[in-house]
Protein backbone atom coordinates (compact mmCIF):
# COMPACT_ATOMS: atom_id res chain seq x y z
CA UNK A 1 0.00 0.00 0.00
CA UNK A 2 2.70 2.51 0.82
CA UNK A 3 4.89 1.82 -2.47
CA UNK A 4 2.10 2.64 -4.68
CA UNK A 5 1.39 6.04 -2.64
CA UNK A 6 5.08 6.50 -3.01
CA UNK A 7 4.62 6.14 -6.84
CA UNK A 8 1.54 7.74 -7.35
CA UNK A 9 2.80 11.02 -5.27
CA UNK A 10 5.88 10.39 -7.87
CA UNK A 11 3.73 9.84 -10.90
CA UNK A 12 1.60 13.24 -10.05
CA UNK A 13 4.77 15.44 -9.00
CA UNK A 14 6.26 14.48 -12.44
CA UNK A 15 3.15 15.41 -14.02
CA UNK A 16 2.95 18.76 -12.62
CA UNK A 17 6.26 19.55 -13.35
CA UNK A 18 6.44 18.59 -16.87
CA UNK A 19 3.16 18.88 -18.21
CA UNK A 20 1.09 20.64 -15.90
CA UNK A 21 -2.07 21.24 -18.59
CA UNK A 22 -2.29 17.79 -18.79
CA UNK A 23 -1.86 16.96 -15.34
CA UNK A 24 -4.57 18.77 -14.07
CA UNK A 25 -6.92 17.78 -16.48
CA UNK A 26 -6.87 14.40 -14.88
CA UNK A 27 -6.97 15.90 -11.09
CA UNK A 28 -10.56 17.42 -11.91
CA UNK A 29 -11.84 13.96 -12.65
CA UNK A 30 -10.46 12.91 -9.41
CA UNK A 31 -12.45 12.82 -6.24
CA UNK A 32 -9.61 13.47 -3.43
CA UNK A 33 -10.05 13.53 0.28
CA UNK A 34 -9.13 16.06 2.57
CA UNK A 35 -6.86 14.46 4.97
CA UNK A 36 -5.25 11.60 2.78
CA UNK A 37 -4.59 14.91 -0.03
CA UNK A 38 -2.78 17.30 2.77
CA UNK A 39 -1.22 13.97 4.48
CA UNK A 40 -0.15 12.43 1.20
CA UNK A 41 1.13 15.36 -0.49
CA UNK A 42 2.47 18.06 1.95
CA UNK A 43 3.14 16.34 5.63
CA UNK A 44 4.58 13.22 3.99
CA UNK A 45 7.09 15.05 1.52
CA UNK A 46 7.57 17.68 3.62
CA UNK A 47 8.92 15.41 6.44
CA UNK A 48 11.12 13.86 3.70
CA UNK A 49 12.58 17.16 2.97
CA UNK A 50 12.56 18.47 5.90
CA UNK A 51 14.78 15.41 7.16
CA UNK A 52 17.15 16.69 3.65
CA UNK A 53 17.42 19.89 4.65
CA UNK A 54 18.32 18.25 8.27
CA UNK A 55 21.37 16.11 5.91
CA UNK A 56 22.38 19.14 4.41
CA UNK A 57 22.58 21.74 6.57
CA UNK A 58 24.54 19.25 8.88
CA UNK A 59 27.11 18.70 6.09
CA UNK A 60 27.55 22.48 6.21
CA UNK A 61 27.35 23.26 9.79
CA UNK A 62 26.18 21.99 13.59
CA UNK A 63 23.95 18.95 14.15
CA UNK A 64 21.42 21.15 16.04
CA UNK A 65 21.28 23.85 13.86
CA UNK A 66 20.66 21.35 11.12
CA UNK A 67 17.56 19.82 13.35
CA UNK A 68 16.26 23.38 13.93
CA UNK A 69 16.16 24.04 10.48
CA UNK A 70 14.42 20.97 9.84
CA UNK A 71 11.90 21.52 12.08
CA UNK A 72 11.29 25.03 11.22
CA UNK A 73 10.86 23.65 7.14
CA UNK A 74 8.47 21.08 8.19
CA UNK A 75 6.38 23.80 10.51
CA UNK A 76 6.41 26.60 8.53
CA UNK A 77 5.43 24.45 4.96
CA UNK A 78 2.65 22.34 6.38
CA UNK A 79 1.08 25.37 8.14
CA UNK A 80 2.05 27.89 5.35
CA UNK A 81 -0.37 25.35 3.27
CA UNK A 82 -2.83 25.04 5.56
CA UNK A 83 -3.74 29.01 6.01
CA UNK A 84 -2.94 29.37 2.15
CA UNK A 85 -5.70 27.33 1.67
CA UNK A 86 -8.03 28.53 3.60
CA UNK A 87 -7.69 32.26 2.65
CA UNK A 88 -7.98 30.75 -0.92
CA UNK A 89 -11.38 28.92 -0.06
CA UNK A 90 -12.54 32.57 0.96
CA UNK A 91 -10.91 33.98 -2.19
CA UNK A 92 -12.02 31.79 -4.49
CA UNK A 93 -15.95 31.16 -2.51
CA UNK A 94 -17.87 33.24 -5.35
CA UNK A 95 -16.30 31.13 -8.14
CA UNK A 96 -15.62 27.76 -6.61
CA UNK A 97 -18.39 25.72 -4.92
CA UNK A 98 -16.04 22.65 -3.73
CA UNK A 99 -13.97 23.12 -1.13
CA UNK A 100 -12.23 19.59 -2.15
CA UNK A 101 -11.22 21.47 -5.71
CA UNK A 102 -9.95 24.07 -4.14
CA UNK A 103 -7.64 21.87 -1.90
CA UNK A 104 -6.56 19.96 -4.74
CA UNK A 105 -5.51 23.45 -6.23
CA UNK A 106 -3.48 24.85 -3.35
CA UNK A 107 -2.23 20.98 -2.44
CA UNK A 108 -0.44 20.37 -5.75
CA UNK A 109 0.65 24.06 -6.44
CA UNK A 110 2.17 24.00 -2.62
CA UNK A 111 3.80 20.68 -3.37
CA UNK A 112 5.72 22.01 -6.25
CA UNK A 113 6.59 24.82 -4.37
CA UNK A 114 7.66 22.85 -1.41
CA UNK A 115 10.15 20.62 -3.38
CA UNK A 116 12.24 23.56 -4.57
CA UNK A 117 11.39 25.50 -1.38
CA UNK A 118 12.43 22.88 0.60
CA UNK A 119 16.04 22.10 -1.45
CA UNK A 120 16.91 26.05 -0.98
CA UNK A 121 16.60 25.76 2.62
CA UNK A 122 19.26 22.93 2.92
CA UNK A 123 21.59 24.98 1.76
CA UNK A 124 23.34 28.03 3.22
CA UNK A 125 22.70 31.60 2.65
CA UNK A 126 24.08 33.09 -0.31
CA UNK A 127 25.00 29.57 -2.00
CA UNK A 128 24.61 28.84 -5.57
CA UNK A 129 22.52 25.86 -5.49
CA UNK A 130 20.38 27.36 -3.09
CA UNK A 131 19.53 30.65 -4.59
CA UNK A 132 18.72 28.54 -8.01
CA UNK A 133 16.49 26.44 -6.13
CA UNK A 134 14.48 29.40 -4.58
CA UNK A 135 14.15 30.65 -7.89
CA UNK A 136 12.54 27.61 -9.46
CA UNK A 137 10.29 27.53 -6.64
CA UNK A 138 8.54 30.17 -8.64
CA UNK A 139 7.66 27.32 -11.31
CA UNK A 140 4.50 27.31 -9.00
CA UNK A 141 2.95 30.19 -10.06
CA UNK A 142 2.90 28.53 -13.35
CA UNK A 143 1.28 25.55 -12.00
CA UNK A 144 -1.13 27.26 -10.04
CA UNK A 145 -2.09 29.46 -13.14
CA UNK A 146 -2.37 26.09 -15.30
CA UNK A 147 -4.72 24.89 -12.28
CA UNK A 148 -6.84 27.85 -12.29
CA UNK A 149 -8.11 27.26 -16.06
CA UNK A 150 -8.29 23.59 -15.92
CA UNK A 151 -10.07 23.58 -11.69
CA UNK A 152 -12.28 26.82 -12.30
CA UNK A 153 -15.10 28.50 -14.43
CA UNK A 154 -12.65 31.95 -13.98
CA UNK A 155 -11.92 33.92 -16.84
CA UNK A 156 -8.45 34.95 -17.55
CA UNK A 157 -8.50 38.31 -16.27
CA UNK A 158 -9.63 36.57 -12.48
CA UNK A 159 -7.29 33.43 -13.11
CA UNK A 160 -4.53 36.19 -13.09
CA UNK A 161 -5.59 37.85 -10.34
CA UNK A 162 -6.12 35.13 -8.76
CA UNK A 163 -2.93 33.54 -9.14
CA UNK A 164 -1.03 36.24 -8.14
CA UNK A 165 -2.83 36.91 -4.66
CA UNK A 166 -2.77 32.76 -4.05
CA UNK A 167 1.01 32.66 -5.42
CA UNK A 168 2.24 35.73 -3.20
CA UNK A 169 0.20 33.90 -0.01
CA UNK A 170 1.70 30.24 -1.18
CA UNK A 171 5.17 32.35 -1.29
CA UNK A 172 5.40 34.33 1.40
CA UNK A 173 3.50 32.46 4.14
CA UNK A 174 6.31 29.65 4.57
CA UNK A 175 8.53 32.77 4.01
CA UNK A 176 7.31 34.78 7.26
CA UNK A 177 6.57 31.67 9.54
CA UNK A 178 10.58 30.70 8.79
CA UNK A 179 11.54 34.26 10.40
CA UNK A 180 9.35 33.69 12.77
CA UNK A 181 10.12 30.15 14.09
CA UNK A 182 13.55 30.95 13.50
CA UNK A 183 13.75 33.82 16.00
CA UNK A 184 11.62 31.69 18.44
CA UNK A 185 14.62 28.67 17.94
CA UNK A 186 16.98 31.43 18.25
CA UNK A 187 18.59 30.49 15.19
CA UNK A 188 20.81 33.22 13.47
CA UNK A 189 19.06 33.91 9.84
CA UNK A 190 21.50 35.73 7.23
CA UNK A 191 19.63 37.49 4.89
Amino acid sequence: MRRERITFFLIRLKGLLLAPGREWKVIRDERPGGVPLFRDFIVLPCALLSLLVVLLRWATGDFLSAIRWGLINFLACTVGCYITFRITKALLAPDVKRSATVLALVVYTFTVYLLFRSLSMGFPPRNFIGDLMTVLSLYAFYTLYTGLHALTATTPAQAQSSCFIIGLIAVSLPLILTHLLAILLRVPIII
